[in-house]
């Protein structure tokens, strides 16, 4: 009986001791962003309060596109949204409003303001009823840098960070922002 017992109490320690701990390294959120490119790739990503936001199509996204860009005369404009299928739609929307772009530059994320730059946070619940809308406001909120623009091949690329508030004065931090588009002219 004794040698039964030294016999379990071994093979236990042994079984116990020889188990490798599992270690789980937590994911970079910046990781998970698409690459810094500038060859059209149709990427887009940052950081919204520090968790990864990247375009993601689903039956909250107004006409199912999910990542849209133009450039005219009237101005520069991305518009990516993201359903993460819970019925919550997240738009992270830059505007240039009467601006014209250029490679290069950079652009202070205003005031919702005629020939400023700006940008939206807009969160809504149920294709829009209801929601919060976090926008830029300051004198400069964030900045938009102009990297690449290709009238020819209709390329334009380039990084962004702002902070945007709501009617509440509660704030949400983009960070870490990057494109790579193709755009409508």
């Amino acid at each position: 009986m004794k040698y039964s017992c030294l016999i379990l109490i071994v093979i236990l320690n042994l079984v116990l001791f020889s188990c490798k701990k599992h270690v789980i390294t937590p994911v970079s959120q910046l990781s998970l962003l698409p690459p810094a490119t500038q060859t059209g790739a149709n990427t887009f990503g940052c950081l919204a309060q520090g968790i990864a936001f990247t375009p993601k199509k689903g039956p909250s996204v107004p006409g199912g596109i999910d990542l849209q860009c133009s450039y005219s005369s009237y101005g520069f404009d991305i518009n990516a949204a993201a359903d993460p299928g819970n019925g919550w739609l997240t738009q992270i929307i830059i505007v240039t409003n009467s601006l014209t772009i250029s490679q290069g530059n950079s652009y202070s994320l205003k005031d919702i303001a005629p020939s400023n730059a700006y940008a939206l946070d807009v969160q809504s619940y149920d294709n829009g009823i209801s929601g919060m809308t976090y926008e830029t406001r300051k004198p400069s909120s964030g900045m938009l840098t102009i990297t690449k623009l290709d009238p020819v091949n209709h390329i334009v690329s380039g990084t962004f960070y702002f902070n945007a508030i709501d009617d509440f004065a509660d704030t949400i931090k983009i960070t870490d922002g990057r494109f790579d588009l193709l755009y409508k002219p």
